[in-house]
């Protein structure tokens, strides 16, 4: 096969390959010839003028501000809550130091604060003669009522409902706490509560169509774990009407208008009588009866008439019979008569 050449460029490099036929020997590689210069670079051109900036535009006004609106009221303050209660005072504790006295003999007889027949065991002087010189002082009540009630009203009058109690009592500081109890005829209508007066009680009305009596009562517990306690009586009375009247006899209007009608509990007492007429003086039968009739100026006896009797009506719609008594004369002048 013939032989073959091939011109190769490679770079700036000639090769020149030669093919023999028949795989000839491959010539030898010829040098690398030098390589040429590099051309030089262009100049960069100039780069152009920026441009000015324009000027910049005012700026706006400001707007104006709102005025500031009212501050609305303060609202109010609220209730301070409840000031708690301070616990009870705890007991003294005892004082120390000082001799110890003992005696197991009964004392003969009372000395300040010491009772006849006491006797002691570790007792400190301190205390010794706190009992001789600062007896105790025991409370007691000095007044006790019903806020606005009298305590002798008419038969057929009324103690209203629900009653307000009232006392006043000495020492209160050796009462213990919260020991009331008040009564209505032995009854309880209160317990336990605060010693304090005043105190409004729970309790029905009283009424009375009969002369008698109702009793309330109050009691307590001092530190000694005694009890003490105070009464309030309301007590039903009858009118008896007395006076002078030249009628004979007298009818139940007539009795009523005399001179003087009064609440009494019995007739036996001294009646004041002015001049003119028969002297007049009434009371209910139930009293009993009177006998004797006494001019007190002279001690002598002042002739009466035997009594008769008138059913009576009082104001509060009860009815009784009374006794009507008259003088056997008409009697001029003014005296006091004792009736018994």
């Amino acid at each position: 096969m013939p032989g073959r050449t091939y011109d190769l460029t490679e770079g700036h490099t000639n090769i020149k390959i030669v093919i023999d036929g028949d795989y000839g020997v491959r010539a030898p590689i010829g040098s690398v010839g030098p390589t040429g210069p590099t051309g030089d670079i262009g100049p960069t051109g100039d780069q152009g003028v920026q441009g000015d900036l324009g000027p910049t535009g005012p700026q706006g006004e400001s707007g104006l501000i709102g005025s500031t609106g009212d501050i609305g009221p303060t609202g109010p303050i609220g209730d301070l809550g409840p000031t708690g209660s301070i616990g009870e005072t705890g007991p003294a504790g005892p004082t120390g130091g000082g001799d110890i006295y003992n005696n197991l003999a009964p004392t003969p007889t009372t000395i300040g604060g010491i009772s006849a027949g006491s006797t002691f065991t570790d007792q400190t002087m301190q205390e010794m003669w706190d009992a001789l010189l600062y007896p105790y002082q025991a409370p007691a009540f000095t007044s006790f009522s019903i806020q606005g009630q009298s305590t002798i009203i008419e038969v057929g009058s009324t103690v209203p409902a629900n009653p307000t109690f009232n006392w006043t009592e000495t020492n209160i500081g050796n009462v213990n706490p919260n020991t009331t109890t008040i009564k209505n005829s032995g009854t309880p209508i209160a317990t336990n509560v605060s010693n304090t007066s005043p105190y409004a009680a729970t309790d029905s009305s009283v009424r009375k169509d009969v002369a008698t009596s109702n009793t309330w009562s109050i009691e307590q517990i001092n530190t000694h774990s005694n009890v003490f306690s105070r009464n309030f009586t309301v007590s039903w009375q009858w009118r008896v009407y007395f006076g002078e009247s030249t009628s004979t006899p007298l009818n139940e209007t007539q009795i009523e208008s005399l001179r003087v009608g009064q609440l009494q509990s019995g007739f036996a007492t001294t009646y004041v009588y002015q001049t003119t007429g028969y002297k007049y003086v009434c009371y209910p039968s139930a009293l009993g009866l009177a006998t004797n009739f006494t001019d007190t100026g002279t001690n002598l006896d002042v002739p009466f008439e035997a009594p008769y009797t008138v059913s009576v009506t009082n104001a509060n719609g009860v009815t009784t019979n009374y006794n009507v008594h008259r003088s056997t004369n008409i009697i001029n002048g003014s005296l006091n008569i004792r009736v018994s």
